[in-house]
Order: structure tokens, then C-alpha cells, then sequence
């Protein structure tokens, strides 16, 4: 993914969400906010949405206008996930229900009961044709997306009861709860990671669910991320350690990883003697490392001077309770930069957003929004939310960047199906 900027997520009372500048590590913008661990997801280029910790809130940020709207669900939201072109909104509580949105009406699809504990972990894959969700029952379920949007699938047509959707895969091979999930580019071949407090990380196989390795390693892991390759997993490790585990399979291929991800003096290679794999350490954070994000520099941005560290592009962003955050640059084999958050506030999310793709002017269609021309109308039709009141019947409303949203405006998210 090709970034030039990045968004860091504290999770405390008097916490705070600003967007960080990658290459020089400057804060840009700020907003006040008490996040969810795994409550945070990017809605286009320049849009992300974040759930509440402590509110039945889930707040929408535009970045070129800074402009910052809420809106009401039905219960606090431990993890949000969206599709790559922010269209679908998915959201998990501790009640283990899922939610699922449609974005441009704010429209509830649907909502059902996916784990028997709380949802710890949800992620778009495949193409987004598949919904994947994790939970603290251990549980790992694949949707498909298909099944949530049919309507033939909302009653039984024996009995006028509402029928819940079946997963394509399930899986219970994790013995502790399920932290982070991550997947590679494709549909039925892509790779599927996930992550688990028993220590280990499992790859499967999305088409057909089987299960292609396992990696056991010193600690928890809080969150994963794989490269665009899928040549290597990175994962955020409870003891305050990021590793990386070489997935090729031919020992060629495997040093060839080892190499490219082995660091300076603060990075060192290990032996995994159980599956013949190998994984390195880096090491930098004093306190459990909660999440990560792997990335690559815009081309466009350039390098020079004490910049030329940078020179390669790709880097490993490391946030943790100790209220830093680290990049780390693959192949310098350093942490090229230090980010501390004011008061050292625990970081519990971060998330790079994808460059702006810069269209010919004559291929930009002259677009305004209604919206724009009054900026203090609420984009809800009806004020407020209630379970039963009608749905929407407005406009529809854009939150990738397209549109300008009002400033303190509430954006309507159904909580009824």
C-alpha cells in the first residue's frame, strides 16, 4: 500500500486520535477521543471511522476538512472493519453480534449473534467477498458476503422466524482468544492469518479452509500484519518484541526473507525447530506491542539528506503501551524514528491511509455536494436514532472524501434490520 500518512489511536479517558505524517513523524491533526482496541478503520483515502471505548458511538473523521460526525449503535464496538472502497461497515461488540452497514444510507443489513463471547477481531477478505471474525470463544468463522446481503436469506419460509447466516468455514483450532487476523491479495488461493494469546500464529488456506502451517512464538500476539508478498508475517508480540516469521518454503527462498527483514544491532535471527521456519526480533518497545501496519513511501514524496533512510520505501510502523510509536525500516535494519504521544498515552491502533489517486482533469467530473452549500444541516433526515423509527429516505451520503461532511454533524447508522 503506497502511504503518505498514517493515523495513531490512543485508548484512555483523555485519549486522543491525530494523523501522523510518515515520513517526517509530524503530527498534522488531532482529534480528542477514547478508542477501542481494534476500533479503528480506514473509509477511502482520506476518511476513517473510529468506535468509542466508554459510548455507544462511532465517530467519522474527514481529513481535508477536518471535519469530525457521530453516529448511535447499538452497543459499544471492541472492533470495526470496512471495505476498501468503504461502501460496507462492519462492526463487532462484546455480546458477540455482528453488525453490518451500508455506508451511502447508513442502513443496517444485518445483525447476528457470530460468536458465543465477545467479537475480538473482524476483517474484509478476499476481494471483500468474504467477512472474517474472530472471537474470545477462540472461534474463527468465514462469511460469505454474499449470504449477509441476500434478503431471501432474512426469513424461513416454513416459519416467520429470521434465519442467521451460516459461515462457509469454521474454524477452533486457536485455544485462546483470537487477537488479529490478516489476509493476502486474491480470492480463493489468498492466504489467511490469524493470531492468538496461546501464542500461536496459523495460516489457512481461504478457498478451501485448509490449514497450511502454524508458528509458535515466545509470547501473545496482539496483532499481525503480512507483507505484499505474503513472504513474511509480522507479529506484535505481549513481551514488547515484534516478530518476523519467514513464511517461504524452500530454504532458499526462506534466508533470501531471513535477510531482507534481519535487522541492525537491534534485530537477531532465530531457529524455529518445530517447522523448520525462521523468525527475527525487533526490539525497541519496553511494554507489550499492541498493533502494527506495514507500508510503503509514495514514490512521489522523495528522499534526500537525513531522509535516505527512506530511500527503499517500505516500513514497519510498531505502536505499544508504552505510548510510542516506532517505524522501522526493513531494509536499513533500524528504527529509523521514535513518535512518543503526548502523556504517553497507550497506542491501540494504527493504520496507514492509502495515497489519493490523482485524476486528469479531463477525466474529474465537476461534482457538488448538496451538503456543502449548508454546513450545519444534520445529514440524517430524522434526528437522533430509534430502534423503531423509519429508516433512511434521504440523499445518499459519502464518507470516503467524496463529499464534505458538516462539522459536529450526526450521521445516521441504523441500529434496527
Amino acid at each position: 500500500m503506497r502511504t503518505s500518512k498514517f493515523i495513531i489511536a490512543s485508548g484512555i479517558s483523555d485519549g486522543s486520535i491525530c494523523v501522523c505524517d510518515l515520513k517526517t513523524g509530524e503530527i498534522t491533526t488531532s482529534w480528542k477521543g477514547n478508542v477501542s482496541q481494534k476500533g479503528v478503520c480506514v473509509l477511502g483515502s482520506d476518511s476513517f471511522a473510529a468506535a468509542q471505548a466508554d459510548k455507544q458511538n462511532v465517530q467519522f473523521f474527514s481529513l481535508p476538512n477536518h471535519a469530525q460526525n457521530r453516529a448511535l449503535v447499538p452497543e459499544i464496538l471492541s472492533v470495526l472493519t470496512a471495505t476498501a472502497d468503504g461502501k460496507y461497515l462492519a462492526g463487532g461488540g462484546n455480546s458477540g453480534t455482528i453488525y453490518l452497514w451500508e455506508l451511502c444510507s447508513g442502513r443496517l443489513l444485518r445483525a447476528w449473534p457470530a460468536h458465543f463471547k465477545g467479537v475480538t477481531a473482524l476483517l474484509f477478505a478476499g476481494g471483500a467477498s468474504l467477512l472474517l471474525s474472530g472471537g474470545d470463544d477462540t472461534m474463527l468463522h468465514a462469511w460469505l458476503l454474499a449470504d449477509l446481503l441476500d434478503p431471501a436469506q432474512d426469513l424461513n419460509l416454513r416459519a416467520p422466524t429470521v434465519v442467521n447466516p451460516k459461515p462457509l468455514h469454521t474454524w477452533c483450532d486457536h485455544t485462546m482468544q483470537v487477537t488479529a487476523l490478516a489476509a493476502g491479495v486474491g480470492n480463493a488461493a489468498s492466504v489467511l492469518a490469524s493470531a492468538s494469546l496461546d501464542h500461536t500464529v496459523k495460516l489457512r488456506r481461504l478457498g478451501d479452509g485448509c490449514q497450511l502451517r502454524s508458528h509458535a512464538l515466545p509470547a501473545s500476539i496482539n496483532d499481525i500484519v503480512l507483507s505484499a508478498g505474503e513472504e513474511t508475517l509480522y507479529a506484535a508480540g505481549a513481551d514488547g518484541v515484534v516478530y518476523a516469521v519467514a513464511l517461504a518454503t524452500d530454504a532458499d527462498a526462506q534466508n533470501a526473507t531471513a535477510n531482507a527483514v534481519m535487522g541492525g544491532s537491534e534485530t537477531k535471527r532465530f531457529l524455529d525447530a518445530q517447522d523448520g521456519g525462521s523468525y527475527q526480533v525487533f526490539v525497541g518497545h519496553n511494554r507489550p506491542v499492541t498493533c502494527l501496519a506495514l507500508a510503503s513511501l509514495d514514490p512521489e514524496l522523495g528522499c534526500s539528506g537525513d531522509e535516505a533512510h527512506f530511500k527503499h520505501g517500505e516500513v514497519l510502523v510498531s505502536g505499544s503501551e508504552d505510548g510510542t510509536v516506532r517505524v522501522w525500516d526493513l531494509y536499513s535494519r533500524q528504527a529509523v524514528r521514535v513518535i512518543t504521544i503526548t502523556g504517553k498515552a497507550p497506542i491501540n491502533s494504527i493504520q496507514a491511509l492509502p495515497c489519493l489517486m490523482i485524476r486528469s482533469p479531463q477525466l474529474r467530473t465537476p461534482h457538488k455536494s448538496s451538503h456543502s452549500m449548508q454546513p450545519h444541516v444534520s445529514l440524517a433526515r430524522f434526528e437522533g436514532v430509534s430502534v423503531h423509527g423509519p429508516r433512511w429516505q434521504g440523499p445518499p451520503v459519502h464518507v470516503d472524501g467524496s463529499e464534505e461532511l458538516p462539522c459536529g454533524g450526526l450521521l445516521r447508522l441504523d441500529t434496527y434490520t
